[in-house]
């Protein structure tokens, strides 16, 4: 019935079909323009919170289109990001309050917990830590993502964090260099080197220690963990709180 009744009034009315097309192209075109600046914004973000977290901090401090073209949560975790790469353990921790008063959607939250658990477990806060670990497997267990990738892998990685950096579990080793040997991605490659030169050191087996140290170096060396590295070389006593 409504379909007729409109067909009868665009042929009593039929300058109104030119009309309706323009403005239907002009909607599309703006909904592409929209995503593309969405788009551009966010790859110059992600850019910034890579080479210079402070101007990303900057930027999201005092750049108020950012919040006509992406919602808080997303603006409030790359504000996480740039807190964290800059080492302001007071701003990351504010930013996590944030977060955990927010209504977040699924990706958002799942985001919140693994950059979350990073976080306190790299600070030492084993009971936060703990605490979003056990909320992300609630999390992915209410879905029924818990036997499921990439989830299930989310899922260990959380408590590999914690056992490397809050435990200390040296008996990760093994483990940790088996999954460096398998995996293709250069920087996952370093992290697990990485890590075993951590845990290296709280075994007390220098030689290992600097050999993972090494690899590590040259699989990160574009990345956050560069500096870090680079420090350990000369003082690995760091590699206690790092």
């Amino acid at each position: 019935m409504i379909v007729r009744e409109l067909g009868a009034y665009l042929a009593a009315h039929p300058f109104l079909i030119p009309l309706m097309l323009v403005s239907a192209a002009l909607v599309y075109l703006l909904l592409r323009v929209q995503v593309s600046l969405r788009e551009h914004a966010a790859a110059e973000m992600q850019r910034l919170l890579a080479v210079n977290p402070a101007q990303a901090l900057e930027r999201l401090d005092n750049n108020r289109r950012l919040a006509t073209v992406f919602r808080k949560p997303i603006l409030t975790l790359w504000r996480l990001d740039a807190a964290m790469a800059m080492g302001d353990d007071a701003l990351a921790r504010e930013t996590l309050d944030a977060l955990s008063a927010m209504r977040l959607e699924p990706n958002d939250r799942l985001e919140y917990y693994q950059k979350g658990i990073s976080f306190y477990a790299e600070s030492g806060d084993g009971e936060n830590a703990r605490r979003l670990r056990d909320a992300l497997i609630a999390f992915l267990a209410k879905g029924r993502l818990l036997e499921t990738e990439p989830y299930a892998d989310i899922a260990r990685e959380a408590d590999t964090i914690i056992g490397v950096y809050i435990d200390h579990d040296t008996a990760l080793i093994k483990k940790l260099i088996g999954r460096a040997e398998h995996t293709k991605n250069d920087v996952m490659r370093g992290i697990c080197q990485y890590r075993v030169a951590k845990l290296a050191w709280f075994k007390g087996d220098e030689d290992l220690m600097r050999t993972y140290l090494n690899r590590a170096e040259k699989n990160l060396k574009d990345t956050l963990y560069a500096s870090v590295i680079a420090e350990a070389r000369d003082n690995p006593a760091i590699l206690e709180t790092k």
